[in-house]
């Protein structure tokens, strides 16, 4: 049996390694955001440990192939209604089911030299308050999906909500206070704005760096 020579090892092995990596790289920009919807785990469409997910997998596959074509579509399953919005120049979507009172968004951030960043939320929204149920940013790397919420999104705490929100003197003796932050995914561009849960005051914007978002004090 012949042996491959030592050269091997560290000269072609480091540049077939390389190859694959800007393979991958290439293919993660051609993707789409209804390519990354249909490839989303059920888990980050379960909204309890335990329940269905929001929008099943197959349903998924379905309204993301449907909706490329018409940018908007819905189908009604077992008593269920499903409706999904995509807007594929701007790389952004949104679904709902009739069966829960609740909308999951999704969008794409690139950057030159970096891999995707996908963000998604399912929202939750009354007549007093919103909330992200959810809140995701991940990055599609080698066919699986990496969690990097932590090294993308700046903390935001409840005492800079209200330091924020009473700078802005928009403060209603009446209204009830929740500083907590939702974060709304936007449809157009790339930046994010951070509003009170309640009362609904936009009091900061995530600028998109490329890398990660940097927190300004809305004006």
């Amino acid at each position: 049996m012949k042996h491959l020579p030592s050269t091997f090892h560290w000269i072609v092995l480091p540049i077939l390694l390389s190859v694959l990596s800007v393979s991958a790289f290439a293919q993660s920009k051609q993707m789409t955001v209804a390519d990354y919807f249909k490839l989303l785990p059920d888990r980050y469409f379960t909204l309890l440990s335990g329940d269905a997910a929001l929008i099943p997998h197959g349903i998924r596959e379905d309204l993301a192939i449907a909706s490329r074509r018409t940018g908007y579509i819905e189908r009604t399953i077992s008593g269920i209604t499903y409706e999904m919005a995509i807007d594929m120049r701007n790389e952004y979507l949104m679904a709902s089911s009739s069966q829960w009172e609740l909308v999951f968004e999704m969008a794409v951030w690139r950057a030159k030299g970096q891999e995707p960043l996908i963000g998604l939320s399912i929202n939750g929204c009354t007549a007093a308050s919103c909330k992200n149920v959810t809140l995701h940013f991940l990055r599609y790397k080698n066919g699986a999906w990496v969690d990097v919420t932590d090294q993308v999104l700046p903390k935001i705490t409840a005492q800079m909500m209200l330091d924020a929100y009473e700078t802005l003197k928009r403060s209603d003796p009446e209204a009830t206070v929740l500083p907590r932050p939702f974060y709304e995914i936007p449809r157009v561009g790339t930046t994010i704005a951070v509003y009170m849960a309640s009362p609904r005051v936009k009091v900061f914007n995530l600028i998109w760096r490329g890398e990660r978002f940097d927190l300004r004090k809305a004006e």
